[in-house]
């Protein structure tokens, strides 16, 4: 009876050694050393970068060392002094004691040769200087605002990890080096919610005409998610009355298969007859680049907010309140 106890635990203990071998043989994310991070000081930085709306800037950073072949998101981070300062929030109640004194540019990068969006930094120079909407034209006026002058840069590495409170991998997030720009010149550039345009039989098929547009939430700017509420009849978005789809940009019919044109199938023509659910009188579609159209044969008329997601790529009709004026 020993003998085949300890036999036993000789067992376990050799099926645990080889599951303990097997737990440390996976690939593991390796937090980068800190300061390992760095952003080269652009070759051009002894002239006057002029902010151009369709131009960028070519940031050359290293790449972190998180130990395994993955892919690293670089996130832009621009400042009016070299001392960047974190928002900081009251752990008690939840409220902002002061916001960060610098700003997050929108598009993220997946290349160590980062293509920085001029228009991107211009919109992010003028929100440090107080301007954020149109109404904020006076503050231009000071030259200290519209004139030349120093920004300074760094870049956020990490791995990204949707399922995450952060939306990047535990460990994973590093910040490079600060580097001045020592002469920018910019634009007025404020952020302002994107527009889609409903084209179809309720609009007559103008391509050119956008007077049915769905906009980005004021919050939500650079989320490429819709929304419009329009009064629609019973039968002029039904497959009598051809449908609709969505555009991007107006004066362009575009191509089967391709933006500026959002629909409901690729080829022109290839329509989706969508069913509302009888009870909530809503539902969700694909959306996709092309021409085909929806067609809604049960709506029983009245008003319909329209949301269009284009990071999905999907759609949601439901009922919708009229407009206030």
């Amino acid at each position: 009876m020993n003998k085949i106890t300890v036999l036993s635990v000789l067992a376990a203990l050799t099926a645990l050694s080889f599951t303990s071998c097997k737990d440390d043989t996976q690939p593991r994310l390796k937090d980068p050393t800190p300061g390992s991070f760095k952003v080269f000081e652009p070759a051009l930085n002894n002239y006057t970068y002029y902010l151009d709306p369709n131009s960028t800037i070519e940031l050359v950073t290293s790449q972190p060392d998180y130990g395994l072949g993955t892919v690293t998101q670089y996130e832009i981070q621009a400042c009016l002094t070299e001392n960047f300062i974190e928002a900081e929030v009251d752990p008690e109640t939840g409220t902002t004691l002061h916001d960060a004194n610098y700003q997050v540019l929108l598009t993220t990068n997946t290349q160590a040769r980062i293509q920085m969006s001029c228009k991107e930094l211009a919109i992010a120079m003028c929100a440090l200087h107080g301007i954020t909407t149109d109404e904020d034209i006076d503050k231009w006026d000071n030259p200290a605002v519209s004139g030349v002058q120093p920004v300074y840069i760094r870049v956020a590495a990490y791995v990204a990890d949707p399922k995450t409170p952060t939306g990047y991998a535990t460990g994973s997030y590093i910040l490079s080096n600060v580097v001045k720009l020592n002469r920018v010149q910019p634009y007025f550039a404020v952020n302002v919610p994107k527009e889609i345009y409903l084209i179809g039989n309720p609009q007559g098929w103008k391509v050119d005409v956008g007077d049915m547009p769905l906009s980005e939430a004021e919050n939500g700017i650079g989320s490429d998610i819709y929304t419009g509420v329009f009064e629609f009849d019973s039968d002029i978005i039904a497959s009598g009355g051809g449908g609709f789809r969505f555009y991007k940009e107006l004066g362009n019919w575009g191509d089967d298969g391709a933006f500026p044109s959002i629909g409901a199938n690729a080829n022109d023509g290839d329509n989706v007859k969508v069913m509302l659910d009888e009870e909530t009188l809503s539902a969700d579609v694909d959306v996709v680049a092309g021409k085909g159209n929806f067609q809604i044969d049960n709506w029983p008329g009245g008003w319909m907010k329209i949301t269009v997601n284009l990071i999905d790529m999907n759609a949601n009709f439901k009922p919708g309140e009229a407009p206030t004026e």
